[in-house]
């Protein structure tokens, strides 16, 4: 970090997000889920809007490879995990393919084995972007130092309540103040602003559209049943459905076939004997 700080201009813009919807949204989707041992906290729900956010602007995730600037096309987002043995920072990979519920059970697991000492070396590495969160300790701000190759860092301190101007009068909101340091060689000021502003936007309105659920399993594809099928065809209904693990369909008979008339049997008559004259 030492090195980062010397050798990576820094530049750290401030802003603040309105919370107050997400955190009633977060604390209801925990009571929601509380029989599955997943508590959400709203580091999960910062990870979905670093996604978003570093799509909107991609130059913030890319890194440096000597004079080349290398832009990326996936999401490996950190977070800085305070531990006994010193600061770790665990990676959740591919974020943008994983639900809210998802993130933050990975993000549990890893930072229960980044405290007991047991995470490995693939765990840390490849990471796009990192998140350092202090609001559990407290502070209003602060910069935190970009992890190289990153080119920027999302630093997030206590949320607190405040009076905040409506247009009509002031109203209790929560806010959740927002450092983002970025290197000044790859991202400059007005884009280093707009990406936090964009960020303090979604965390501010992304409660009623925020997918938090974990996504539904796809349904197995069914095959038609030969013979139902055929059978469906002579009676009628080959506009139904007839699928393995469907409903199954009531019981038709097949239609009755005619009975073909008996044939008679032919019965020859002996020729007749020609009259003697």
């Amino acid at each position: 970090l030492a090195r980062n700080w010397a050798m990576i201009p820094h530049v750290t813009q401030f802003d603040e997000a309105d919370i107050t919807a997400l955190e009633a949204h977060r604390v209801k989707l925990n009571q929601q889920n509380e029989k599955l041992g997943i508590k959400v906290t709203i580091l999960a729900f910062l990870i979905k809007a670093v996604v978003d956010t570093l799509k909107k602007y991609p130059e913030a995730n890319s890194s440096l490879d000597g004079d080349n600037l290398v832009v990326k096309h996936y999401y490996h987002i950190g977070f800085a995990a305070d531990t006994p043995n010193g600061l770790v920072v665990p990676v959740i990979r591919d974020a943008d393919r994983k639900s809210v519920l998802e993130i933050a059970r990975e993000a549990a697991e890893l930072a229960k084995k980044a405290r007991e000492g047991k995470l490995s070396p693939a765990e840390m590495q490849g990471g796009c972007f990192t998140i350092s969160s202090l609001g559990g300790i407290g502070g209003t701000k602060f910069t935190p130092i970009i992890n190289a190759p990153e080119v920027a860092i999302l630093g997030v301190s206590r949320s607190e309540i405040r009076p905040m101007w409506n247009g009509k009068a002031f109203a209790p909101r929560l806010m959740l103040p927002l450092s983002l340091s970025y290197d000044h060689r790859v991202v400059d000021g007005a884009a280093g602003a707009r990406f936090v502003t964009y960020l303090s936007q979604l965390l501010s309105e992304m409660a009623p559209a925020m997918k938090v659920a974990a996504p539904a399993r796809k349904k197995p594809q069914t095959r038609l049943i030969k013979w139902q099928d055929e059978r469906a065809k002579r009676v009628g209904l080959q506009n139904r459905p007839a699928a393995l693990g469907s409903i199954p369909s009531p019981k038709v008979a097949a239609p009755a076939r005619k009975k073909k008339p008996a044939r008679k049997s032919a019965v020859r008559k002996p020729a007749k004997k020609p009259k003697k004259r």
